[in-house]
């Protein structure tokens, strides 16, 4: 099959850890480039969060934020989708009052529902959740929520009764579970595998001949969606028991080692 499409995952996948960009990001953009390779992102990350990876790999392509819930294209939104701010009021209401971490993403910014110890690590060590986004009670029913973040740093287990806060018999939203310490709530049809099916509708290419690359649970249905998904060697088991390719090389290494197997002549 000829690959006409390639979309990649950021944290865990372009980028480890530390989520410092590699010198390897040059080797990408030339095979890119070189091969004319259509490639884009779908990410966990808001669109200003992305621009560092879509200006070095010079992509005009639109890119997947926020897990699925949005797609941006040279500063519009292709796609929008969003939670009902109030049916998330309780949840969020009481997993502050847990101390837990709460990071609230609209797709244009991700800010930290309160600053505690955790957001503070996070800040000082990447720099990221340093806006405050704190809604007062009038404000809250015109939120903009596309991904809502809950993570408690200290006691795994307790993220349980958190859920137990919402009524998931609406259907409205979608609860991914990363850990006993983490989950991430978008609209219900949001996802990275339904955006890469949007995604393509939009571009003109059939899913069979699109590439997807990844490392975390949240990427599965992205990988099951597309042609072909590899995991990168770094990647969670579930991932790397339902991709077609499981690679030799971690993080960027892995990203470049796929796209030579699969796209190149």
């Amino acid at each position: 099959m000829a690959v006409k499409l390639v979309v990649s995952d950021i944290d865990g996948t372009l980028v480890g850890k530390d989520e410092v960009l590699s010198s390897a990001i040059d080797e990408l953009d030339d095979l890119l480039r070189r091969y004319r390779i259509k490639f884009t992102l779908a990410s966990g990350r808001t669109a200003p969060m992305m621009a560092e990876f879509t200006k070095r790999l010079h992509i005009t392509l639109p890119t997947v934020v926020c897990n699925g819930s949005g797609a941006y294209r040279q500063g519009q939104f292709i796609w929008n989708d969003f939670l009902n701010s109030m049916e998330m009021k309780p949840a969020i209401d009481f997993a502050d009052s847990l101390d837990l971490a709460i990071i609230i993403s609209n797709g244009d910014c991700e800010a930290a529902y309160r600053r505690n110890a955790y957001i503070q690590r996070h800040i000082d060590k990447f720099g990221k959740w340093n806006n405050i986004y704190h809604p007062s009670e009038a404000e809250f029913s015109a939120a903009k929520i596309q991904k809502l973040l809950i993570i408690d740093p200290l006691y795994p287990g307790r993220i349980d009764s958190v859920i137990e806060k919402l009524d998931v018999a609406t259907g409205s939203f979608s609860i991914v579970r990363y850990d006993a310490r983490g989950i991430e709530i978008m609209s219900s049809g949001s996802s990275k595998g339904s955006a890469i099916r949007r995604l393509a509708g939009y571009l003109g290419v059939d899913l069979r001949d699109v590439l997807a690359i990844g490392n975390e649970i949240n990427d599965i249905d992205m990988l099951k969606n597309a042609g072909i998904g590899a995991a990168v060697a770094n990647s969670a088991d579930e991932l790397k028991q339902c991709a077609d390719y499981v690679c030799v090389n971690e993080d960027i290494y892995g990203v470049i080692e796929a796209v030579r197997r699969f796209c190149l002549p």
